[in-house]
């Protein structure tokens, strides 16, 4: 499969590279839950898309998704046909039983934010296509991972993402000592330019595939948590895939220094931070279970330790990941942010709090709608309006801001989502965000007898503030990976971009779906990995 996908994509002639869709398809219909796991093997490959013929352009992940839906739909479709309605209502029942009503309402919000948003757009035809790259093809694979991947299928979507950072991580490597070329946009020709050496002036990877290094280390920092949690996690994995996994960890590490990236670093930085402290919750159990040991069931010391049990860690980690995009939607709060890091006094730094006060205003102006996915621009550019958000002189004299009219996103999240999806999509965002977290929190018991008694703690908020779903092994490895790279999405959207890239969407809702359905697997062996598709 991954044989096929590659030389769909890097044969340059569109009927000598169509035979190998074929085959991939052909793969993917006798092994679709392995297609389905391998499929983030393509997603950060949006920049340099694949030519299908002419003009015509697409992502190598948007074309490898629309295979597996069609396989997905052609395999189910039969068998759908032939039900009766009133199976397909429980079936649909189910199906929303196991996704969630918060986590289908958030989706729900945020696409019809998103679809109002192309309603009143300046530019139809940019708002649809990223309303197709950054909402209904994610929400479509999140449903697709949601339906047919358990167990060691998970397993390997996990290992495909790090994969995918790993090629990111030696692709920078080779573009600075070997390939000295990047990508240009497909609005400069596309096609690979040359690019600065080394030793050259202000030189910073693009990783030769993205456009730019910030969005390069923005792919390797949501890669890394995953790495880290294999590696570090008690039990999950056997040791020659923990080396492995170091590895790659020490890899991506490399490629983040070579983007010169200070968002990215900031990210990486969260979600390692995020791994090691669910790490030390549950290390802190474990000591906490031996001890138990030795105190009489029911005592004082026995009950006391059992409430306690991540209480405090758990209520941090769920008011910092409610508070994070409200912090980020106001350039007020931001600007010590950035003058800590030095970067206020010129600079990018001064650029993006400019940026952040024009954002501010754009959402004052358009408080319910925004103006549409991908619409910024087209607000903030003197070029594309009368009236132009951009803040090109202050107190009489121009600003940092003016030399840079043709920023395409606010840099932030945040405001981002209030702009391009209007309040509906930014509390749709967070609530599946929200929700996610804690269907993955839902402890899973072993065996049916302790069903009945974790009943009690096994729904809502009570999931969250016990944080049931960490435990030593694969499935405690793979929750940690998927809210580490979730919160290095939040911590490096507070200064950048960090959804409204086909990369970043679709991440995003892979680490939804991800973590709803680890919320619901069986962890039967929590030692390694299940062997069987069934588990």
């Amino acid at each position: 499969m991954i044989a096929a996908l590659a030389a769909w994509y890097l044969i340059p002639s569109p009927t000598l590279a169509l035979p190998w869709a074929v085959v991939f398809a052909g793969l993917a219909w006798r092994w679709p839950r392995r297609a389905l796991a391998l499929a983030p093997l393509t997603f950060p490959f949006w920049f340099a898309p694949l030519h299908v013929t002419g003009r015509l352009v697409f992502p190598l992940s948007e074309l490898t998704l629309a295979l597996l839906t069609l396989v997905a739909a052609a395999q189910a479709g039969p068998r759908l046909a032939r039900a009766s309605s009133r199976r397909l209502n429980r079936m649909g029942r189910a199906y929303l039983a196991r996704l969630g009503g918060p986590v289908a309402l958030g989706a729900g919000l945020l696409l019809a934010g998103m679809t109002a948003g192309v309603l009143i757009a300046r530019e139809p035809h940019v708002a649809l296509r990223a309303w197709r790259w950054e909402i209904a093809e994610p929400l479509v694979y999140a449903a697709l991972v949601v339906w047919r991947l358990r167990g060691r299928w998970l397993w390997q979507t996990l290992w495909a993402f790090v994969a995918s950072g790993v090629m990111v991580a030696a692709l920078a490597l080779a573009q600075a000592t070997l390939a000295h070329i990047t990508f240009a946009p497909l609005g400069a020709g596309g096609g690979l330019v040359p690019y600065p050496a080394w030793n050259g002036p202000g030189w910073r990877a693009t990783a030769i595939i993205y456009g730019s290094p910030n969005s390069a280390g923005a792919w390797m920092a949501r890669t890394l948590p995953l790495a880290l949690a294999v590696a570090l996690w008690p039990r999950a994995a056997k040791r020659g895939e923990r080396l492995l996994a170091g590895l790659a960890a020490a890899a991506l590490l490399a490629g983040l220094a070579l983007t010169g990236s200070r968002g990215a670093w900031l990210g990486a930085a969260a979600g390692a931070v995020v791994v090691g402290a669910l790490a030390a919750i549950v290390a802190r159990r474990r000591i906490s279970e031996r001890a138990n040991a030795f105190a009489p069931e029911g005592s004082a010391a026995h009950n006391a330790r059992l409430r306690g049990r991540g209480i405090a860690p758990a209520r941090l980690l769920a008011i910092t990941l409610a508070a994070a995009l409200v912090y980020a939607t106001s350039a007020f709060w931001l600007a010590p942010f950035v003058g800590l890091s030095g970067g206020a006094h010129g600079g990018s730094g001064e650029v993006r709090l400019l940026v952040w006060r024009a954002a501010e205003a754009m959402a004052r102006d358009h408080p319910l709608l925004g103006v549409g996915p991908d619409q910024f621009l087209y607000s903030y550019d003197p070029r594309y309006t009368a009236h132009p958000y951009l803040i090109a002189t202050l107190d009489g004299r121009p600003t940092a801001a003016a030399r840079e009219p043709n920023l395409s996103h606010p840099h932030n999240l945040g405001l981002e989502l209030w702009l391009s999806a209007g309040l509906a999509g930014l509390v749709g965002y967070m609530l599946a965000l929200v929700a996610a977290v804690g269907r993955s929190l839902t402890p899973c018991p072993r065996s049916p007898q302790k069903a009945g008694q974790q009943g009690a703690r096994a729904h809502g908020w009570r999931a969250i503030l016990w944080l049931g779903g960490l435990e030593r092994g694969w499935r405690g490895a793979a929750v940690a990976g998927v809210m580490g790279a979730l919160a290095a999405g939040l911590a490096h959207g507070l200064v950048d971009s960090a959804y409204f890239q086909p990369d970043f969407a679709l991440a995003f809702w892979w680490g939804v779906a991800a973590l709803i359905a680890l919320g619901r697997a069986p962890n039967p062996r929590p030692e390694a990995p299940p062997t069987s598709a069934r588990s």
